[in-house]
């Protein structure tokens, strides 16, 4: 008798281990929640598309998904190369520069169009009153963000080496023969030009009345946009890639592994922070703080006033790779190994990390709290708070 209760009382406790043992299997299947908050991807996770992440882990995260994952129409052996964010709409632009708009609030495809010059090489987007502007081979298309009209398609008659910028009644871009250029917007005549000796590269940013570009030389240059009149520059010592303009500063990454923060106005340094390591992309900057990238490294996330002139740290994040948005004290940020860290700008903490697979593009949005992530095959996500 007692032979058959311990036969049982095993058959019971084996078959109570292969319970617990699948229901382990399964959470770590979907991401599962580790004893420090967060959550870590099976094998299999990472395999699966954009539109897989658990619904477990969103909420865990105080996140939810604004509307359900979309494909774009692409078209047979065409991917997506980028995605930006403006004023409520999501543009993405595939390989062969077709040009997608969607609403950022419902996902509906507002519009779609083919750019000229499918196979060339397009330049990074400006905007202009909301509109886009795109250099695509020695082309600048100016395209109307309602309907994805092209309101001017202007030929340069030089090789352009930078994107391009404008105001109500000019446009401006570098050229490979070492002149920075501004253009009448109504014919392409030149109004002025800077001769600097070495190429203009990178983004063009127009702040009001003043223009700034970079060169390769390391030098930023700051000029009115109505006549050649340099205001002030600034000789680094590494790569640049142009600069980022707010209300009240210019900042500059360098390959030089320093950030600058400039008075946009008179050109003096506010601060400078060595980030020891190579800074080949803009900072993100919004109201609450800016973004570095540090490559194949961190990403920083410094105070925009600082108390010194070596800048102030609020935090770094290792292995980090870009902010893709804030929603308050919170900053959602993207790393290295597709995991999205949750960042308390209070206790300078992760507090939650997941991971989310087949992301190849994102959106880093200064201006509110939506995630944008895309795959290179054409889906995309948005989440947002709940």
């Amino acid at each position: 008798m007692t032979d058959a209760k311990n036969v049982y009382f095993n058959h019971g406790l084996a078959q109570l281990i292969l319970i617990v043992a699948a229901v382990i299997i399964g959470l770590t299947a979907g991401g599962c929640l580790t004893g420090s908050g967060n959550f870590e991807p099976a094998a299999d996770l990472q395999n699966q598309d954009i539109s897989d992440i658990p619904m477990i882990v969103l909420e865990k995260s105080s996140l939810r998904q604004v509307w359900p994952t979309i494909q774009l129409p692409l078209g047979r052996d065409r991917i997506l190369k980028r995605i930006f964010y403006n004023n409520g709409s999501i543009y993405a632009l595939s390989d062969r520069n077709q040009l997608f708009a969607l609403d950022a609030e419902t996902g509906n495809l507002l519009w779609s169009r083919q750019l000229p010059a499918p196979l060339a090489v397009c330049s990074e987007v400006n905007f202009y009153e909301n509109d886009l502007l795109l250099v695509i081979s020695d082309t600048m298309l100016h395209i109307r963000h309602t309907d994805g009209e092209v309101l001017l398609e202007q030929k340069f008659k030089f090789a352009v080496t930078t994107n391009a910028a404008r105001t109500a009644l000019a446009y401006f871009a570098g050229g490979n023969d070492n002149n920075f250029y501004c253009l009448d917007f109504a014919d392409g005549t030149t109004n002025w030009r800077n001769v600097c000796q070495a190429k203009p590269t990178g983004r063009v940013a127009v702040d009001v009345n003043k223009v700034f570009f970079v060169t390769e030389d390391h030098k930023l240059y700051v000029s009115n946009t109505d006549r050649r009149n340099r205001l002030w520059q600034h000789q680094a010592f590494g790569r640049l890639v142009g600069v980022v303009v707010d209300e009240r500063f210019c900042y500059l990454p360098s390959g030089d592994t320093v950030l600058y923060c400039f008075d946009k106005v008179l050109g003096d340094l506010q601060w400078k922070y060595l980030a020891g390591g190579v800074l080949a992309e803009l900072p993100v900057v919004t109201e609450s703080g800016v973004y570095q990238y540090v490559e194949q490294k961190s990403l920083l996330c410094l105070e925009q006033q600082a108390d010194s002139v070596n800048g102030k740290l609020r935090w770094e994040l290792d292995r980090g790779r870009s902010l893709l948005s804030e929603n308050g004290d919170i900053s959602y940020c993207l790393t290295l190994d597709n995991e999205i860290a949750v960042m308390d700008n209070i206790t300078r903490k992760a507090i939650k990390r997941f991971f989310v697979p087949g992301v190849d593009l994102f959106v880093q949005n200064d201006v509110d709290s939506r995630i944008i992530l895309a795959s290179a095959e054409g889906r995309v996500l948005v989440l947002g708070p709940e």
